[in-house]
């Protein structure tokens, strides 16, 4: 089972994208002090990133384990799909509850607590055989 309740702050290394990242819930400190815990429902953000998160239900299956999580202290989860920026700034700002699948960065760890890695993902970059390729860094793409 997985842990998306954390019971503390997070601390966690910029990874880079060649990488296996583990994503995550962030949750913001109002989900602890918010009405959340009188309602039975947490409110959650993100963008559209089908199969793990979609608009239509079922919404995938990083929702999917997210709901049975919360089930078990019977909260129930309220989505908003957004813009990705649009969704992390309502989490940040505490106007919604926290926002699903994020990787934990140096950058966002301030602002959120994380729960343990949802699933596993591994991001890759596709190019066409026809084309010369001879990047040393992602930055060189820009040339």
């Amino acid at each position: 089972m997985h842990s998306l309740m954390p019971h503390r702050r997070v601390l966690c290394k910029a990874t880079p994208l060649r990488t296996l990242l583990g994503l995550t819930l962030m949750a913001s400190l109002t989900l602890f002090f918010s009405p959340v815990m009188a309602t039975g429902t947490v409110r959650l953000t993100n963008g559209d990133w089908a199969p793990y998160l979609k608009r239509e239900a079922p919404h995938g299956i990083i929702a999917e384990i997210i709901e049975e999580a919360f089930a078990e202290s019977d909260t129930a989860v309220h989505w908003g799909f957004f813009p990705w920026a649009r969704s992390y700034a309502l989490a940040q700002k505490g106007i919604w509850d926290g926002s699903a699948a994020w990787a934990c960065t140096a950058e966002r760890a301030p602002y959120f607590y994380f729960s343990d890695p949802i699933i596993p993902v591994k991001l890759a970059f596709f190019y066409r055989r026809e084309r010369a390729f001879d990047w040393k860094s992602p930055a060189e793409g820009n040339r």
